[in-house]
C-alpha cells in the first residue's frame, strides 16, 4: 500500500471485520450490520389519507402501518402472524369460522377502550366497500361475540386467514 492510503484495511478477520495497517484493530461492529436508533426517512409522492378505510396506495399504507395495528401482524423474520391486538384465534373444525380473542389492555389516543365494536365497524365498512380486496372476497360476515370476541365467517375454508389478516388490515375506532 502506498504511504498515503494508511486508512485503507489491509486484512480481514475469519468474521469479516476489517483490521487497518493503522492501529491493528477491528471495528465493534461488522460493516453493513445496522444499529438501534437513528433516523429512517422515506419519500413518498402523494399526500398519504390517514384512514386505512378510505385509502389504498402505497403511500397511505406506509404511513397507516405506523399509526394503526391490526388483529395480527407478521412476525419478523418467519412472517408468521403473531399476536397484536388480538391475544389468540381459533378456527372451527372446518376453517369457516374463525374466532379471535381481543386484548382488553389497549385504549384510542382520546382514552377509549378498543373494543369488539371497532373491529365489527372496520369489518363491516370493508365488505360493503365496491371492490373488496381479493384477500377478503369470501368474509361474508364480522360479528361481535362479547365486548372482547369477534367470529368471521367465511365462504368457503381458508385455513391461511390469519395470514391473510396480518397483511395491512388495520382496525379503525368506531366511536371516531
Amino acid at each position: 500500500a502506498d504511504e498515503g492510503d494508511a486508512d485503507e484495511p489491509t486484512a480481514t478477520s475469519e468474521t469479516g471485520a476489517q483490521r487497518t495497517e493503522e492501529d491493528g484493530s477491528e471495528p465493534e461492529e461488522p460493516a453493513g450490520e445496522g444499529k438501534p436508533g437513528g433516523t429512517f426517512t422515506f419519500p413518498i409522492i402523494a399526500d398519504p389519507v390517514f384512514n386505512p378505510l378510505l385509502s389504498s396506495g402505497v403511500q397511505s399504507v406506509m404511513v397507516n402501518k405506523v399509526l394503526f395495528n391490526g388483529l395480527v401482524k407478521p412476525e419478523p423474520g418467519t412472517l408468521q402472524p403473531v399476536p397484536d391486538l388480538a391475544e389468540s384465534w381459533e378456527p372451527n373444525e372446518d376453517f369457516t369460522e374463525w374466532t379471535f380473542q381481543l386484548r382488553q389492555d389497549v385504549q384510542w389516543h382520546d382514552g377509549e377502550p378498543f373494543t369488539a365494536d371497532d373491529v365489527v365497524f372496520t369489518y363491516d365498512r370493508r365488505m360493503n366497500e365496491e371492490g373488496v380486496s381479493a384477500a377478503f372476497k369470501e368474509l361474508t360476515a364480522c360479528e361481535k361475540v362479547d365486548d372482547y370476541t369477534v367470529r368471521f365467517t367465511l365462504s368457503e375454508p381458508l385455513g391461511h386467514f390469519p395470514v391473510l389478516m396480518s397483511y395491512n388490515q388495520f382496525i379503525v375506532p368506531k366511536h371516531i
